[in-house]
């Protein structure tokens, strides 16, 4: 007769292993823990909640001593009650900000309180990413689109810390390649931009080259890294010259100079493209491994390193150029340029290529919300340059473009007056467009929303949540509003060719996301139903819409609110089309 064996029957040890599971949630052991004495106390296990704690934040784990053990229950019952504040105030921000053009810095400080008193930045850029990265993608878009907004926020809280003491290390221990990675975390706060991974490739480019080194001089690196001469360095860099551009294609973008991407080093060693001091960086750092010092110097035109070949040549001789974009030695500079070829300190790398993406997003608009990318530059600049008045006043004036952070404006503009009272006239002109922006934002936010009826507007036939295609252009949209006349100035009428159109400013027009980022305003005549319907990625459409249906996006509560029968109208137009 077969003996039944129950859960309970098994040794603790081998529950213990079950309930440590990365499959067993925490409101799973939760539940466990309720049905019996035996099981509460096996689910209060120190390291079961230390396991539990390491697989929801793996990188957690590095913040806590090893000689005093914390109560991980307790930690982890912190870390559940960051995420829900997290979300709770995610779902609070489309209510509360929906009619202003940009969320203030100051909606977050919530958050930015528990992340301080708990030091919990890891656990809130881990839940926002969750939010942001969930399966359901077309879907809970409200809550995305300003999960985002606060990602961004906490992500350069936390980021400036980091890049703080970097900056305070000596100049001669600041590895670029580090300074690189936050640069591009900075700017990218969506993706997973990992030191570790980029310090593993590079680390992988430099033992490539040591294996094709011959014999003699890749035994030299079997105790670390050698002292070389001169010779046995340039050996090593034609090596290196041809594993990087011959073999793994390594080249300057020259069809797509300002391209960001070109920027950041991960993206740098995914394509295997650049620009010349994106390409510096990573070729300084696999020399540097292989026991190469190369040093980069502020070339005016075209970011360069040198590399000390001819140590004892007289001091205008002594250097080797290197033009990273190409792969190529350059002896030769030119006499009237030698001036510009003293090495700069990693600090001096940074600002240059800061000043290289706030360029492109001025100059250059291929960039999706592009007032939000040089915002970014800016702020960063200022975390590496703090007292620049220049950079101080471009920061004012994007706030004050975007009316937000006027409190810290004001605050701006103090320490800007403290520290050269000549700026008082245009100061005191700042002070109160400041003034008149907050007044405008108190009366933003009382203004009632008032509803558009279809039935009083019977001349509009498409409605918001439409995907639409543009008949002129071929861009693809979506409509996130519309006026039954085009509400423009003359001047734009004019400036547009709206005054050349068949129906003239006299049809409906729509306020359009388009897939390129930008917002426009199209007339009813320009716009049609498309064969196929897609996803728009503009970055503002969460603002509009809770979701994408697969044919066409639906709007969310404030949306609704400003166009109530839009919604119906979207769905019975949408479906009736693809019967």
């Amino acid at each position: 007769m077969e003996t039944r064996r129950e859960f309970l029957d098994l040794p603790n040890e081998i529950i213990d292993h079950i309930l440590q599971d990365r499959d067993i949630s925490y409101r799973d052991i939760c539940r466990v823990s309720q049905t019996c004495n035996q099981l509460h106390k096996l689910c209060m296990s120190n390291e079961l909640w230390k396991r539990k704690l390491h697989q929801r934040w793996p990188r957690l784990l590095s913040k806590y001593t090893l000689d005093e053990p914390p109560d991980w229950s307790k930690e982890f019952r912190t870390c559940i009650m960051v995420c829900c504040a997290v979300r709770k105030l995610v779902s609070q921000l489309s209510p509360r900000f929906y009619k202003l053009d940009e969320v203030s810095d100051e909606a977050f400080d919530e958050v930015v309180a528990l992340m301080e008193k708990h030091d919990a930045a890891e656990v809130i850029i881990s839940e926002l990413n969750v939010i942001i990265h969930d399966k359901e993608r077309s879907k809970n878009l409200t809550n995305k689109y300003y999960a985002v907004k606060l990602l961004r926020h906490i992500l350069h809280l936390h980021l400036s810390v980091q890049w703080k003491a970097h900056l305070e290390e000596p100049p001669g221990e600041q590895k670029l390649e580090k300074g690189a990675v936050i640069l591009s975390q900075w700017f990218q706060p969506r993706e997973v931009v990992s030191e570790i991974q980029v310090t593993k490739q590079l680390d992988q480019i430099a033992d490539r080259v040591k294996q094709q080194l011959p014999e003699h001089l890749k035994a030299k690196y079997n105790k670390g890294t050698p002292t070389l001469s001169p010779e046995l360095e340039r050996l090593v860099l034609e090596t290196m010259n041809h594993i990087l551009y011959n073999e793994m294609g390594f080249r300057g973008n020259k069809d797509r100079y300002y391209d960001e991407n070109n920027s950041f080093i991960e993206k740098v060693l995914e394509r295997k493209m650049g620009i010349p001091i994106s390409l510096a960086i990573l070729y300084s750092a696999v020399a540097r491994r292989l026991g190469v010092t190369c040093d980069c110097i502020n070339f005016p035109t075209h970011f360069l390193l040198k590399w000390r070949e001819h140590p004892m040549a007289t001091l205008d001789k002594q250097y080797t150029f290197i033009d990273a974009f190409d792969g190529e030695f350059l002896t030769e500079i030119g006499d009237d340029l030698y001036k510009f070829t003293d090495a700069i300190p990693p600090i001096e790398v940074y600002k240059r290529m800061l000043r290289n993406l706030i360029n492109i997003a001025r100059n250059h608009h291929q960039i999706k919300n592009n007032t939000s990318f040089i915002r970014d530059a800016i702020e960063m600049m200022l975390e590496t340059t703090p007292q620049d008045p220049d950079y101080q006043f471009l920061i004012i004036k994007i706030y004050l473009y975007l009316r937000i952070n006027l409190t810290q404006i004001k605050s701006l503009l103090e320490d800007i007056l403290a520290s050269n009272v000549q700026s008082g006239p245009q100061v005191a002109l700042l002070m109160n467009e400041v003034d008149r922006s907050i007044l405008e934002n108190e009366n933003i936010l009382k203004r009632e929303i008032k509803p558009k009826h279809r039935a009083e507007h019977k001349e509009v036939q498409f409605s918001v949540g439409m995907v639409m295609k543009h008949k002129r252009y071929n861009y693809m949209c979506v409509i996130s509003g519309w006026d039954s006349t085009c509400q423009a100035s003359r001047d734009w009428i004019i400036q547009m060719g709206v005054h050349m159109l068949p129906r003239k400013d006299k049809q409906p027009f729509y306020n359009v996301l388009v897939e390129d980022g930008s917002i426009r305003y199209a007339a009813d005549e320009n716009l049609l139903h498309p064969d196929t319907h897609c996803e728009i990625p503009h970055p503002d459409v969460g603002k509009y819409f809770k979701e994408f249906t697969g044919q066409y996006y639906v709007m969310n509560s404030e949306k609704a609110q400003e166009y109530p029968d839009d919604d119906v109208k979207t769905r019975t137009t949408v479906e009736g089309r693809g019967q």
